[in-house]
Order: C-alpha cells, then sequence, then structure tokens
C-alpha cells in the first residue's frame, strides 16, 4: 500500500464529498479511432511493417477484464509507451484462438469501437503496439468480456469471476468446518470446467482451491484489481479474537494455473477500528485506468479502493458518520448494520460510479461519478416524496427496460414496509417518486441481498430478491414506473450470485441456504444443480457452507 488520501467531510451533507484525490496523470486517451487508410492505388501503398521485439505492448485499459459489455460493437481502450503510436487487436472467440470466431483489427491512437456486429458471448483480446514503421510482440496473456448484445448504452454493473483467466465461470464459497479446536470458516473456490455452461463447476473436495482461514463468516466479492487478465478474490471478514474485534480486506491474486496464489493484507491506518463484516461492491473501474476498484461500508465510514498493478493503490474515505448526530439535525444515526455500498453509471458515461446510502435526511442514497484523477463528483439526487424513504440497506444495477441505461435497485422501508425500489437510468435525476413493491408480508431477511439477471434471455433484466427463511421473489418492469413481482418457491435465497447474466440465453445464477446444507444452481427459474455440503464435504460430515457467495 503505498498512501492513504483522505477527502474532507462535512458534517451534515454528501455535498461537501467532492474533492481532488491525487494520483497519476491524465489519461493519455486521445479520442483517435481506427479506420482503414483511403486507398490511393498500388503507387501509394505503404510499405510493410517490421518487427520490432523492443516494442513494449500496450496495456489493456478498457473493458475490464471479466466485464458485461452491452451491444455489439464494443469499443477498446488501451494505453501506449513511446514511440508506439497504436495497435494490432485480435479477438478470439476463446482463450487459445483457435477457434472459427477471429478478428484481426488495427487502429492509430489508443481507442477503437469496432467497425463490425460481433456475435454474442465470450470474447477474448490481446494487444501489440504498432509505430508507422514496425510492430511489436503481442501481449502474452489475454482478456475476456461478455458481450450480450442488446441496446448499447452505459456500463453494464457487473462481471463473472474467472481466477484463472480460462474463460470458463468461478465460484467462490465458505466451506464450515469444525473441529476440536473451533469452527473455522475457509473460503474455497468451485472452478468452471465448461465456457458454454456456467453450471458446470468443479466441486470434489479434493478439487476445490482452498485459500485460507477466516475467523468468522465473510462477505466475498472480486474484480481484476492488477490488470493481468484474471479476477482476483477480495474476501472482508472480522477477526473474532482479537480484543476488541476488527474487521480486514484479503486479496487472493488469480493466478495462470490456481496454485500459488498470494494472499495479501490490507490494514489501513488511520480507519477507526472495525466491529462487523463490512459491505462490499467491486464498482469495475471507477476512474478508466485499466484496474478494478473497490468500495467498503462498515458502521461507521465508506471507503474507496483503488486497483493499481500491484494491488490496491491509494485510498480514499468517501463518507464518516457520527454515532451520535447533532440533534435537530434531520440525520439518522450510524447503522448498526455496515453501510449499504453498491455500483452505477451515474451518467451513462460508460464508467462505474458510487451508489451510498445516506444518513443524511433527504433521499436514501447518493451517488457520485469519478472522473479522470479520481474528481469524485456529485450527489446526483433531489429530494422529495422519495425522502420518506429510509436510507438503503442494498443495491444492485442492471437494464430492466431493455433501454440500455443501467437502472439502480435498491432496498429500503417505503410506507412502512420492506420495499425494493427502483431509479430509472434514463432518469437525470431521482423523481419525486420512485415505484417500489413489497410482498404482502416479508419473510425473514427480505432484501437481505440483490441481484439483476437477464431470467429468460429476453433483453430485460429482472430483479432477484433473497430471503434468509428461503425463497426468492422475482421482480420486473412490466410497464414504465410499475414493479411486479413474483415467489419463486425454492429452498434456496439466503445470498444470491449471478454466474451468466443472461442475454441471449437465459441466466444462470446460485443462492445459499441459511443453514448451509446446499447451495442451488438455477437457470432462468428452474433449478439445474444442488451442491450437498454433505456430498461436496465427505471427509468431514459436519461441514457445511457458509451464507457468502460470489
Amino acid at each position: 500500500m503505498r498512501s492513504l488520501v483522505a477527502i474532507a467531510i462535512g458534517l451534515g451533507t454528501p455535498l461537501a464529498i467532492a474533492a481532488f484525490i491525487a494520483c497519476g496523470p491524465p489519461s493519455s486517451f486521445d479520442n483517435i479511432t481506427g479506420a482503414p487508410a483511403a486507398d490511393g492505388g498500388p503507387d501509394d501503398a505503404s510499405p510493410p511493417l517490421v518487427e520490432d521485439k523492443q516494442l513494449a505492448p500496450p496495456r489493456r485499459v478498457a473493458p475490464l477484464s471479466q466485464s458485461y459489455v452491452n451491444g455489439l460493437r464494443p469499443t477498446l481502450r488501451w494505453a501506449l509507451t513511446p514511440p508506439a503510436t497504436g495497435a494490432r487487436i485480435t479477438l478470439c472467440g476463446d482463450p487459445r484462438c483457435e477457434g472459427p470466431r477471429k478478428e484481426e483489427l488495427e487502429a492509430t491512437g489508443t481507442e477503437l469501437t469496432v467497425p463490425k456486429d460481433l456475435a454474442p458471448g465470450l470474447w477474448f483480446w490481446r494487444l501489440a503496439s504498432t509505430t508507422d514503421q514496425s510492430f511489436g510482440p503481442a501481449q502474452e496473456t489475454m482478456s475476456s468480456f461478455l458481450l450480450r448484445g442488446g441496446a448499447a448504452g452505459g456500463a453494464p454493473a457487473g462481471s463473472f469471476l474467472d481466477m484463472n483467466g480460462d474463460g470458463n465461470v468461478d465460484l467462490l464459497l465458505i466451506a464450515i468446518y469444525t473441529d476440536p479446536e473451533g469452527v473455522f470458516h475457509i473460503p474455497v473456490l468451485a472452478r468452471g470446467t465448461n465456457p458454454d455452461d456456467p453450471t458446470a463447476l468443479l466441486v470434489d473436495e479434493a478439487e476445490l482451491g482452498y485459500f485460507f482461514e477466516a475467523s468468522a463468516n465473510a462477505s466475498l466479492e472480486a474484480t481484476d484489481v492488477n490488470g493481468d487478465g484474471r479476477s482476483d478474490a477480495i474476501i472482508g471478514a472480522e477477526d473474532t479474537r482479537a480484543t476488541p474485534p476488527f474487521t480486514y480486506l484479503d486479496i487472493v491474486a488469480g493466478s495462470a494455473n490456481q496454485t500459488g496464489v498470494s494472499q495479501v493484507r490490507l490494514a489501513p491506518p488511520g480507519l477507526p477500528p472495525y466491529d462487523a463484516i463490512p459491505s462490499m461492491h467491486a464498482l469495475g473501474d471507477i476512474d478508466g485506468d485499466g484496474y478494478g476498484d473497490l468500495i467498503v461500508g462498515t458502521k461507521r465510514s465508506v471507503v474507496a479502493a483503488y486497483g493499481a498493478a500491484d494491488g490496491f493503490g491509494p485510498l480514499a474515505f468517501i463518507d464518516q458518520l457520527s454515532a451520535t448526530p447533532p440533534p435537530d439535525s434531520g440525520f439518522f444515526p450510524a447503522p448498526s448494520v455496515p453501510i449499504a455500498v453498491g455500483g452505477h453509471d451515474v451518467d451513462e458515461q460508460g464508467r462505474a460510479g458510487f451508489a451510498v446510502a445516506s444518513y443524511y435526511g433527504g433521499p436514501p442514497f447518493y451517488t457520485l461519478r469519478a472522473e479522470e484523477q479520481r474528481y469524485l463528483d456529485g450527489p446526483y439526487l433531489d429530494t422529495g416524496d422519495a425522502a420518506a424513504l429510509t436510507p438503503a440497506t442494498a443495491f444492485t444495477s442492471g437494464d430492466l427496460d431493455g433501454d440500455g441505461k443501467a437502472d439502480l435497485v435498491f432496498a429500503t422501508i417505503a410506507d412502512g414496509k420492506p420495499s425494493v425500489c427502483v431509479f430509472d437510468g434514463a432518469e437525470p435525476r431521482l423523481k419525486p417518486s420512485v415505484p417500489c413493491w413489497s410482498p404482502e408480508t416479508a419473510p425473514e431477511g427480505f432484501a437481505t441481498s440483490l441481484a439483476i439477471a437477464d431470467l429468460d434471455g429476453d433483453g430485460k433484466d429482472e430483479v432477484l430478491v433473497s430471503a434468509t427463511s428461503g425463497g426468492v421473489f422475482v421482480l420486473s418492469a412490466p410497464a414504465p414506473g410499475q414493479l411486479a413481482g413474483e415467489p419463486l418457491a425454492i429452498d434456496h435465497g439466503a445470498r444470491i450470485t449471478v454466474l451468466y447474466p443472461g442475454r441471449p440465453k437465459p441466466a444462470v445464477w446460485a443462492a445459499t441456504r441459511a443453514d448451509g446444507a446446499s447451495v442451488g444452481v438455477y437457470r432462468g427459474k428452474e433449478r439445474v444443480r444442488v451442491l450437498e455440503a454433505a456430498a461436496v464435504f465427505p471427509s468431514d460430515p459436519g461441514a457445511k457452507f457458509g451464507v457468502p457467495i460470489r
């Protein structure tokens, strides 16, 4: 960790949050899009480029590895090292470039929008630098993204987990073991084995990727922190054996062969002692530098961790709450659980932004966007009837109406009922009222976990709403300003994660049970597989799964 940079927070409003955070030089993007040279005839033909093995390959910037991309013509961005002036781009449908799907493109500058429709599905890409006279060696590793088709718009809020970069979707779980020395919570990785079938997970006990012991149940996230083309697992847990207990974040770096994974402990100085498992959200790439970023909520603070080549770099305070707000301030007291955090493309410009539960009165959350040099701008919410909503307790983001714009979904209390509401991404501000939905009787743990996916592949996402008591509610937007919900009577639902977001095929998702007995894997609304703890861990009949899942 290189430095800790704090943002001055003015008491009473998140309006004081906007500030410059020190970082590297401004982006080198010059907005030049590659295109074939005009045909000037044989006399004007350029001589072939000569190989220069000393010409360093570009560094991929966007799309971030394993991210979702809307539309069929992705925009690719990279950073060049002088004297390079452009790039050769190789796009393939498999990591070895051995299949029929392959595109070779060239561009001047640092950006290219693919000039033809690509087939929806998983794509891999790598780069080689070029000058007017030469080309260099290509990157050794490929990076992947999931092209979803549909309307092209802002940044899709989501990514899949792939810790070895092979294009197969992995699943991160918690294994809970009990022995005479105590109870042990160990993050484990179920590896994907088939890029065409996200349900094909390797869950044999001998083949699971065991990481390290956590002293209590944990929160799980993943993003490509160091830009190497592989997902890195992020585990937030509480050390209950310390006095007083404290929260920590660990990064497990992805690797090509899943062996020798490195564990890095984030213990930022100056942060208050924690006393709860944090909420976390991998936003994508906040500042457009090609590294995955993270936002973390505790009971008192919200912190952003910016990815870098050697792991998380500068950390920044986004918000700090007082346990006892001033009398008559209208503020809510600091929560007894970690502050809810999420990600949202605030301005539909293709860059991730923050969504943070607001305890300042007024709207139930505020949003911030990051520009070059990590300038945080916002908030972007007007007040109105929405001020009657309580602070948001969970977030997810997707496209409920198929317009290519990211809609922000959040859990709150509306009219005295636990509810799920939607902020339409087509609106520049939070409207005076927002569509909300609540069941007649909210089950235990309602909306503790939210996920979003296109369950039927029709181009519109649905919201999956958890219940720790079991069962899932499926929410859809049948018309503008409306939300409809239906119960899905299943045995799972304590926490939900998406393996494949759907489009053009139905989504694949997984959910845990509160008792840890099993994990269910679903395609659309149908269960296709159950991972029984007793079968996965035959050497320890008392083992079970934890509630968290990624």
